[in-house]
């Protein structure tokens, strides 16, 4: 159940990425985001994005790449929302439950 939870946190932080992606080639409205987002920014939101969603799935798959996806992405997400931090930083919540179940796994890894 944990397992399910935790996946569909990485998933659904990722999809809330693609709100960068779609106010930076302005898709929509995005009135969640008040900055302005270049489209070449935008493009890493999109990344970011496409990052959140392979991890959750390696996570369900039990890829141990998900770990290394999932260090890349959160690193990724926390340079994007410093940028946007009145409209984002609350995303600093899930990067930093990711982050810590990244670490306690990779502390976990056994490498021999």
């Amino acid at each position: 159940m944990l397992k399910i939870l935790f996946s569909f946190v990485i998933i659904i932080h990722g999809l809330i990425h693609l709100l960068g992606f779609f106010k930076a080639f302005e898709i929509g409205s995005i009135t969640e985001l008040s900055s302005e987002i270049s489209r070449s920014t935008g493009i890493i939101w999109l990344i970011a994005s496409l990052l959140f969603v392979i991890t959750g799935l390696a996570y369900i798959f039990n890829h141990n790449s998900w770990i290394y996806l999932g260090f890349i992405a959160v690193i990724l997400s926390q340079i994007l929302i410093s940028t946007v931090w009145n409209d984002a930083k609350f995303g600093t919540i899930a990067n930093l439950t990711i982050l810590v179940v990244v670490l306690l796994s990779f502390r976990n890894m056994n490498f021999w």
